[in-house]
């Protein structure tokens, strides 16, 4: 596998098991997933407490890593493989 060539381990891919979870392969790259700065702990934002957008950036950036936690390369792998037979 190329990540594991890019200096990934197999149970570095999703930090836990080994099943390759897309967000283990993202962190390997990336040390958080932040849609918008103003999530960030840095985040010298003077708006943020009067933002009205805020709330639906968290909620985006939530829910992206929830689907990420859970999906994995294999089953991206096997749907990709289920289009192209179609």
């Amino acid at each position: 596998m190329v990540l594991i060539a890019a200096g990934c381990t197999e149970k570095g891919l999703d930090g836990k098991d080994g099943t390759n979870g897309v967000d283990g392969v993202y962190r390997g790259f990336e040390p958080e997933l932040e849609l918008v700065n103003c999530n960030c702990p840095t985040n010298e934002c003077k708006r943020i407490n009067i933002c009205p957008t805020k709330d639906l950036w968290f909620d985006l950036n939530s829910r992206i890593k929830q689907i990420m936690k859970i999906s994995t390369l294999d089953k991206l792998e096997k749907d990709i493989g289920e289009l192209i037979i179609r």
